[in-house]
């Protein structure tokens, strides 16, 4: 589910992670007829496993009511609200923004907890983080707007720190992700590969 990318946008993405295509490419149209034929086969395989659902003007209890009914039909093993400030105040009138985001927050908890199914919620951050030196995570739970009622609310927490999208030139492929708040085990930091190209992440060593 996602508050601001356009269905094509995200039919687009869609296609770069199944085809395993390069962005740049794909943009400039560079796509002889063995990739072509490979892409579309590997659409064709993918038989709709992933929706995606453009929901501007959404509320989170709609959203939540969509997650647990196309559970309960085995529809939906995982679902993914993107970004959930765009969320805010369309179904809590009369509270604060904070206010709002916790209380939308919990709709969504809800609905995980009654269909059995993770739902991960994404999460916009402050400029805090801007000018922080020293050897410590780039981000921390502080960081997350209207943090203390979305970690109040939220089971687990992760914060991923991808220094190629903030210094394009920088070339880095390693991305960090720090976990700020795990109920259910111990919090930390690890790793990912950034496929910036088909725009994934994979386990360090692990690319194609």
């Amino acid at each position: 589910f996602h508050y601001e990318l356009p269905l094509d946008e995200m039919l687009r993405r869609k296609l770069l992670r199944l085809g395993r295509f390069g962005k740049g490419d794909f943009r400039r149209g560079q796509a002889d007829r063995d990739e072509i034929a490979r892409i579309t086969n590997d659409a064709a395989q993918d038989g709709g496993s992933v929706g995606y659902v453009h929901c501007t003007d959404w509320t989170t209890g709609r959203i939540a009511g969509i997650i647990r009914r196309e559970a309960a039909a085995g529809r939906c093993s995982l679902a993914v609200v993107d970004y959930i400030q765009l969320a805010v105040g369309r179904d809590k009138p009369g509270r604060t923004d904070e206010m709002a985001l916790a209380l939308s927050v919990a709709d969504l908890k809800t609905a995980a907890e009654m269909a059995g199914v993770p739902v991960v919620v994404v999460s916009q951050v402050t400029k805090e983080w801007h000018g922080r030196s020293g050897g410590g995570p780039k981000l921390t739970m502080m960081d997350l707007r209207g943090s203390g009622q979305t970690a109040e609310k939220a089971n687990l927490v992760l914060l991923v720190w991808n220094e190629s999208v903030v210094n394009p030139s920088c070339g880095h492929t390693v991305a960090d992700v720090y976990v700020g708040k795990n109920t259910f085990g111990p919090v930390g930091a690890c790793q990912l590969f950034w496929d910036g190209h088909r725009c994934r992440f994979l386990p360090l060593g692990l690319s194609f």
